[in-house]
């Protein structure tokens, strides 16, 4: 008697973890005080795994960044980062095996931001990190063949996630400035991972793309005025957005993936040292780029069984597979016009910064495409014609479209958004927003395939009572009914009789034309 052991990818866990996170801002001596908070933002970074038998140990962080106004109306920024661990405990049936093939994907999420002034030099900030942990293992199937058992097998289409890290990389960059200008102060750094194309390998993923820095800057000394007036700061001085596209490209180690995989891939930025010199800016960024690669795989699996020398009563279940339908990089731009008065601006503003925050919704299939539809909160820090700041915020709803392949509908995504791109100007009594979003879409559906988990044995098959059996099928028979009605292998009926071609010995085509069978 021989035994089987096949492997198939199935889902161990799949929970949301909440983390509330605060931090203390105590400020520089070099800065001034705080007169008023402008905005808070709180950027998650990736976060480090620790896969175990019972559970998997994630590390991370967060880097709130704190942007206020101070008494004489010039812009500062303090930074802080908190760390922060968190266990998931899963519970695992001896049908998987914890031994290999661990895999963890984790989306991190911040919401509810925000921020308080303690005291002329000293805030505070919080948030809560919600981390999607999805955990992946081999469901191992055991089946024992005896020779007496006829078995009907079939391939089973399912698909396996991996997933890959890079290694902290950093790339630099200069900005030229011109001599006859003030020198400029940088305000904050900000920098967001654009990854364009994501190509599975040999045990590779590589991915190339753009990190696209954002610098909020200032002129640091008054410009001189007219003659006759004192020295000011006039609209030059108003805090402006130095932009710069670093390309990259880097590859992820990922055992396993071959060519035939599709992947897609996003990334952060866990630091920005910004160096401001004579004429020039340095940019030292350094990130890190996450991947996702997808193998289609088909598993063999036993349809149906019956024995030749016993009764028997199959038992089936409905084995959940893993369909992913989408893995791909992707794009989606933006834009939106909007009445001052509509957003609480005054003609005359000035838009000092734009941020946005990316929430999505479930997936769709229609007219023939996939449809991630989500939402863009779009954030506006402006500075109103009487010196005062404000914030203006308004949503822009978004639907990335891919073609979609097949008519089977997406129930579950681990699709990551993020904005790469953020801008806002006002013309005349006009707000006009565009974005850039980066799409890594992962779209998947589980599928019930019906499988035969047992065979109950009973009585032995009782003796023929002729020599000769003839047999003549229904219109609904097949050579798998047959044989099994009989109890004869399907080898022994194929032998003695005459059959057309047909796919499977359950196919209705098995018996086409065949008026009756010698069994």
């Amino acid at each position: 008697m021989e035994q089987t052991n096949q492997k198939m990818q199935g889902e161990l866990l799949s929970q949301g973890f909440m983390t509330d996170l605060s931090v203390e801002f105590i400020l520089p001596d070099y800065q001034p005080e705080i007169k008023r908070l402008l905005r808070v933002r709180a950027i998650p970074l990736p976060v480090d795994q620790y896969l175990g038998g019972s559970a998997a140990e994630l590390s991370g962080a967060v880097e709130f960044q704190a942007l206020y106004a101070a008494e004489d109306g010039s812009i500062w920024c303090v930074t802080k980062r908190e760390d922060y661990r968190l266990s998931c405990p899963f519970e695992a049936d001896g049908n998987f095996d914890l031994s290999d093939g661990l895999v963890c994907d984790v989306k991190t999420d911040v919401e509810g931001v925000s921020g308080r002034v303690l005291a002329p030099r000293k805030l505070t900030a919080r948030c809560r990190v919600r981390n999607q942990v999805r955990m992946y293992a081999d469901r191992v199937t055991t089946e024992d063949a005896p020779d007496d058992v006829e078995r009907l097998s079939g391939m089973m289409p399912t698909s396996r996630v991996r997933i890959g890290r890079s290694a902290p990389f950093t790339l630099t960059d200069e900005i030229s400035l011109d001599p006859n200008e003030a020198p400029l102060r940088v305000i904050s750094a900000s920098g967001e991972v654009f990854p364009a194309e994501a190509q599975a390998g040999s045990d590779v993923v590589a991915c190339r793309g753009e990190i696209l820095v954002s610098l909020l800057c200032v002129p640091e000394q008054p410009v001189p005025s007219p003659e006759g007036a004192e020295d000011c700061l006039p609209a030059a001085a108003i805090p402006m957005e130095l932009r710069r596209k670093i390309p990259f490209a880097v590859e992820i180690p990922m055992d396993g993936v071959t060519v035939n995989c599709s992947a897609n891939a996003w990334g952060s930025c866990s630091e920005i040292a910004v160096t401001v010199e004579e004429n020039r800016i340095l940019c030292d960024v350094t990130a890190v780029v996450c991947a996702r690669a997808v193998c289609r795989e088909e598993i063999p699996f036993t349809r149906d069984a019956y024995s030749t020398t016993a009764l028997t009563e199959p038992v089936y279940n409905a084995l959940p597979t893993m369909q992913n339908l989408v893995c791909k990089c992707g794009n989606c731009s933006l834009s939106a016009t909007k009445e001052l008065d509509e957003v609480g601006l005054r003609p005359g503003a000035r838009v000092i910064d734009a941020t946005g925050e990316v929430t999505t919704q479930p997936p769709e299939l229609a007219r023939g495409n996939y449809i991630l539809p989500g939402n863009l909160r779009f954030r506006v820090l402006a500075q109103q014609p009487d010196g005062e700041y404000t914030t203006a915020e308004f949503d822009l709803p978004f639907r990335y479209e891919s073609t979609a392949d097949g008519e089977t509908i997406p129930t579950g995504s681990d699709s990551v958004v993020t904005p790469v791109s953020i801008k806002a100007t006002i013309d005349g009594n006009r707000l006009q927003a565009v974005a850039e979003l980066a799409v890594a879409l992962s779209l998947s559906a589980t599928e019930p395939m019906q499988a035969l988990v047992s065979l109950r044995v009973g009585n032995p098959v009782p003796a023929p009572a002729a020599n000769l059996i003839i047999c003549y099928p229904a219109p609904d028979d097949t050579l798998w009914s047959v044989a099994a009605r009989y109890h004869t292998p399907v080898s022994s009926l194929t032998a003695k009789n005459e059959l057309p071609a047909a796919p499977a010995a359950d196919s209705p085509d098995s018996l086409k034309g065949i008026r009756y069978l010698v069994v």
